[in-house]
């Protein structure tokens, strides 16, 4: 930042690095010379990718776009969620209802074969009982 460079330690062949013992220097910063102070600025930041420079502005739009999209998306998925829901409810209903009269049909035939078999049983050749 600024422009400074970190100052190898020649006294130990620039491979120890003694802890707080760091020099940087920067050719605008010297000693009694005030008017190169202006010169040490900091360097640019490079946010954001390469090749994209979209303002602050421009990117709080594109958010609030996509946000708008993906909360349109959500509302119309709930609602699709809750026809199928009414659906599956209405099906299982039937399906009960089927269920009923299918037992239902499943003891007349019982009663009845019950009763055809008795009657075979009862039956003499004559007709009579």
């Amino acid at each position: 930042m600024y422009g400074f460079r970190k100052v190898v330690n020649t006294e130990h062949g620039g491979l120890r690095c003694i802890k707080d013992d760091y020099q940087f220097v920067n050719k605008n910063f010297c000693r009694d010379k005030p008017e190169l102070l202006e010169l040490v600025k900091r360097k640019p930041s490079s946010t954001g990718h390469p090749g994209l420079h979209h303002s602050s502005k421009e990117t709080d739009e594109n958010i609030s776009q996509t946000l708008k999209k993906v909360l349109t998306e959500v509302h119309h998925l709930r609602k699709d969620n809750d026809r199928i829901r009414h659906s599956f409810e209405k099906l299982k209903e039937e399906n009960n209802k089927l269920f009923n009269e299918v037992e239902n049909l499943n003891e007349k035939n019982n009663i009845t074969t019950f009763l055809a078999s008795f009657g075979s049983l009862t039956c003499t050749g004559s007709g009579k009982w």
